[in-house]
């Protein structure tokens, strides 16, 4: 392993070093997070329900963000929250198309007024590499919205709508109550 890093050192900085070390620690966690939580709606047979989930909301976070935790464990439970209340919102709570469509165009509002909120772990985004993940953000939103409005009936359709919501409240709550979205 130690010649791997001293091989990695004479190629790259010592920052990219530390980027490609975050990248795979990034990969690791994600992809532990993605397996147990699987796991646990396969048994619950709510997979699919789970991966539209994960679907929408990678979609929203790459480009947006959110609340980041410095820790695993805390990070894993917000997470698991998280997908558990946009189930359970989806399955318990269904509003009209109109109804839907107005709360979205107000989370595009919102979005919109929001700029991309990363970790404190990643470099800070450049001017414009803020501004481009801003319109990818409001695009995959107004994505979104056009499939509500043209598709009155999809599968996951409550789903998606929930974590969108959920996603924006979350950004709010990035913004207002923490420094960058870091708990």
């Amino acid at each position: 392993m130690s010649e791997i890093k001293t091989h990695l050192e004479t190629v790259f900085t010592p920052y990219e070093v530390e980027l490609i070390q975050y990248f795979f620690l990034c990969i690791a966690y994600e992809g532990s997070k993605f397996i147990i939580m699987l796991f646990f709606f396969r048994n619950l047979h709510l997979q699919n329900e789970f991966l539209t989930e994960i679907f929408v909301l990678i979609t929203l976070r790459n480009f947006y963000g959110g609340i980041h935790f410095k820790h695993y464990l805390s990070c894993f439970a917000f997470t698991f929250g998280f997908v558990v209340t946009g189930l359970l919102l989806a399955h318990l709570i269904f509003l009209n198309n109109d109804t839907q469509i107005i709360i979205l165009l107000l989370a595009l509002f919102i979005s919109c007024t929001i700029k991309p909120i990363t970790s404190s772990n990643r470099s800070p985004l450049s001017r414009k590499q803020e501004a481009v993940y801003h319109i990818c953000g409001i695009t995959i939103i107004l994505l979104h919205i056009l499939c509500f409005i043209f598709c009155k009936t999809f599968p996951y359709r409550n789903i998606c709508f929930w974590v969108i919501v959920l996603h924006t409240l979350q950004l709010i709550v990035a913004k207002i109550f923490t420094k960058g979205g870091e708990q």
